[in-house]
């Protein structure tokens, strides 16, 4: 009686261990999207940059306004860059801020053309993935097309990391001035953040769940 209840005991612990792998199996998929194990192909990482004015210089002639939206597709490395020249007067800090000399923002093209160029470049089954949602809200608000699908690339790498990520800065890319990449020549803050997300993006495609045969 007492082996057959060592053998109860034993059977009960390991269909226990058996369930708890199976929910940090589940945990782990729920953390990583599964755009990244289904879907590699329509991932469109994305960037955005605006003219901001200091929150007391704010009305409605001198609110946000989107002067640069670069984005890369990680599976073919196609890559695009648009710079947009402001409707109004420029911000004293957005040269700072973004890198943009004004005299490139100035010979920027208009928003309805860097609105035309995305739309041929962007697919309605992707995947568009930024870090937090400023920037697309900001996209879709200057009358921006944008696929159903979001991902919140900061709000999944505080998932995986089960810890707080603020800022880029948290992955810093080790390179300044105009990037290349795909070869696009890509000015600026934007150049870097795409540089870093890409580098977000590599990761959590290793980290996604490894489908059995």
């Amino acid at each position: 009686a007492m082996v057959d209840y060592q053998l109860e005991c034993q059977s009960r612990l390991n269909n226990a261990r058996s369930r708890h792998a199976q929910f940090r199996s589940r945990e782990r998929r729920m953390r990583v999207p599964r755009a990244f194990e289904e879907r590699i192909e329509d991932i469109v990482i994305v960037v955005g940059e605006a003219d901001s004015w200091a929150y007391a210089e704010r009305s409605k002639e001198r609110s946000d306004e989107l002067i640069h939206w670069a984005a890369h597709r990680p599976a073919t490395g196609e890559t695009m860059s648009i710079i947009v020249k402001p409707n109004g007067a420029i911000s004293p800090g957005t040269p700072k801020h973004t890198g943009l000399d004004p005299s490139l923002l100035d010979q920027g093209t208009t928003l309805e053309d860097a609105q035309a160029k995305w739309r041929a470049f962007v697919r309605d089954s992707d995947a568009i993935c930024s870090w937090g949602k400023y920037e697309v809200s900001l996209f879709a608000d200057n009358g921006g097309y944008l696929p159903k699908t979001h991902i919140d690339l900061r709000q999944v790498t505080r998932q995986v990391t089960q810890g707080n990520v603020h800022s880029l800065r948290a992955f810093p890319s080790g390179v300044e001035g105009t990037l290349n990449i795909g070869g696009v020549e890509i000015p600026g803050r934007a150049g870097r953040k795409l540089h870093a997300l890409i580098d977000v993006v590599k990761a959590l495609i290793e980290k996604r769940p490894v489908s059995s045969a």
